[in-house]
């Protein structure tokens, strides 16, 4: 560690704040203006960070400076933690200031969440924060078990409870299992077994085995669904069920939207079914960064607003 400081004594500090707004934006006149600075002044912090690291960092490409060289694609990713982790100790330890927030927040949700969240997420955002942004990626594990790894990357992740495990979290709303048909789909409404077990069915992020799904509720009624279609978007489903004999399963809250398409309707799911609480978890590392504490809080907020009904709830987890 002390070998480290002592390297660190010939470097501005000073440019790290610089180096990381140019590197977001790809331009001087954009970082110029974030950061309060004439452009001539940011085009030297430019030159003596490219000196400091003997890389171009930001080339033209069609008379504007906006693509990274590899090592700075490199540099980016390691840059981003680390600004993070220094916003945490130079702001108020009770507390951070959301309207001096420079920051991106990552966050990863099927798209039913981001359809239900995400809109309302940025509108408070905005209002509070003018300098964080956000970005919003589908899970994409194979294994829900990962979960705790991903993690390390990323700042939330939203998750059904029982994905949730020893990881901090936050419940944010219930939600239930529905079924999606086409209006004139007449299998849905008899309930024969038999029939159902012979439909076709599609559904969104299914990856055996099976966990989490309502595919493996069905398959407990003694309905093994014949499985002819997956997504990785649950709003495709409207158009894959739509004019046909398919049936969808998915979140009552992506079905209310989907239904409002027309052609389609909402119907119970031919299982026993309880309510499912839906969780932002987040690594340890974040539990008392004040900018995460504020994400929390606000998406937190926004949950309450948008689903906070009768039997629904938000709250802490355990």
């Amino acid at each position: 560690m002390e070998n480290k400081l002592r390297r660190l004594g010939g470097t501005d500090l000073n440019l790290l704040i610089p180096l990381y707004v140019l590197l977001r934006q790809r331009s001087v006149t954009v970082a110029a203006d974030i950061l309060g600075m004439s452009q001539p002044a940011c085009s030297s912090a430019l030159k003596r960070l490219r000196t400091h690291y003997g890389d171009p960092l930001l080339v033209r490409r069609g008379g504007r400076l906006h693509e990274l060289t590899p090592f700075a694609e490199r540099l980016a990713a390691r840059l981003e933690p680390a600004i993070q982790a220094i916003s945490t100790v130079a702001v108020n330890a009770d507390g951070a200031d959301p309207a001096s927030l420079v920051r991106e927040f990552v966050l990863t949700m099927a798209d039913s969440d981001q359809l239900l969240l995400g809109g309302a997420l940025l509108g408070e955002a905005m209002t509070e924060a003018p300098g964080v942004t956000f970005r919003f990626e589908q899970p994409t594990l194979a294994d829900d078990s990962e979960v705790a790894s991903e993690l390390h990357a990323i700042d939330i992740r939203i998750v059904p409870e029982t994905m949730a495990g020893s990881l901090p979290a936050i419940r944010l709303y219930s939600d239930e299992w529905v079924c999606l048909s086409a209006v004139d789909n007449p299998v849905i409404d008899g309930g024969d077994r038999e029939a159902l077990a012979t439909a076709p069915w599609v559904t969104a992020y299914h990856r055996p085995p099976w966990v989490n799904s309502p595919l493996q509720a069905l398959a407990a009624e003694g309905i093994n669904p014949r499985l002819v279609g997956t997504s990785e978007t649950f709003m495709v489903l409207h158009s894959l069920v739509v004019g046909s004999s398919r049936i969808a399963l998915l979140p009552r809250s992506t079905a209310t939207t989907l239904n409002a398409l027309g052609g389609v309707r909402i119907s119970p799911a031919p299982f026993r079914t309880d309510r499912y609480d839906m969780c932002a978890v987040w690594h340890p590392v974040h539990e008392h960064d004040p900018a995460h504490r504020w994400l929390r809080a606000v998406l937190q907020r926004v949950a309450a607003q948008r689903v906070g009904s009768a039997g629904q709830h938000t709250g802490v987890v355990g």
